[in-house]
């Protein structure tokens, strides 16, 4: 079991401490603790923190079906890595393609409008930190949102990164954010191979068959979840099931 409960069980990052007090945010490490304890659900997402833990590669790609709880793991292991120090930052991605629906421009700063993109990443930090205590990290740059768009150029080093739906990402944006990573910063791509929001090969598809070609690399990894990994409702795996695996 990973505690990160209410009393001291390791080192944080002053940084997240004072963002979540309000303070001005400068580098440093000692104390804030988190609420409740994580614990894995089952032997898939035991498999995925370990994958994520210290000694894993810098960059994971994780696939599998909706509810398996990839999102999930992966922003709490971001949570526990901020917390210990081990990261300055959390940096939330995604694309910003919407499920067959255009809702129109979207108003304020570039956080508000990322928003509702990172809302299932921003969900699982909650079970740790106030909804209050996420905008002032957000505000001080702890938890950064970022756009797809604006990462050309970017260099991220000390930041766990997260990029969620992948699989609505183009091959080219993949090649782009996997070469954003800097030095002492981990990402871990995430995606459901069966659901994608644009049209021809994405990303994912694409990066998972020339891993699969390659062959293992030294600092990169894999894990699929399945349907049998899904934790979220009973009826979820129901669905699964009737859909199959045909790209909708």
């Amino acid at each position: 079991m990973f505690l990160i409960c209410g009393r001291p069980v390791f080192a944080a990052s002053k940084r997240v401490a004072m963002a979540c007090r309000g303070k001005a945010a400068k580098p440093a490490k000692p104390a804030k603790h988190m609420k409740q304890p994580f614990e894995p659900k089952n032997v898939a997402q035991k498999r995925l923190t370990t994958l994520l833990g210290d000694d894993g590669p810098t960059v994971v790609v994780v696939t599998g079906p909706a509810g398996c709880g990839k999102t999930f793991v992966a922003a709490t292991m971001g949570a526990i890595a901020l917390v210990r120090g081990v990261v300055d930052r959390i940096v939330l991605c995604r694309p910003a393609v919407t499920a067959g629906e255009d809702h129109g421009y979207l108003p304020g700063n570039i956080n508000a409008k990322m928003a509702p993109w990172a809302r299932p990443m921003t969900d699982a930090f909650k079970r740790y930190w106030t909804a209050d205590e996420i905008r002032k990290m957000v505000a001080d740059e702890v938890i950064e949102l970022c756009p797809l768009a604006y990462c050309r150029g970017r260099t991220f080093e000390r930041a766990w990164v997260l990029l969620d739906e992948a699989s609505s990402c183009t091959p080219a944006q993949m090649r782009l954010m996997l070469t954003r990573v800097g030095e002492g910063s981990r990402m871990v791509v995430m995606g459901d191979l069966a659901q994608s929001d644009i049209g021809g090969i994405n990303g994912l598809r694409d990066l998972e068959k020339r891993m699969r070609e390659s062959g293992p690399a030294d600092d990169m990894g894999a894990m699929a979840f399945d349907a049998d990994d899904v934790v979220r409702h009973p009826v979820v795996a129901e669905v699964l099931r009737l859909y199959g695996d045909e790209q909708v």
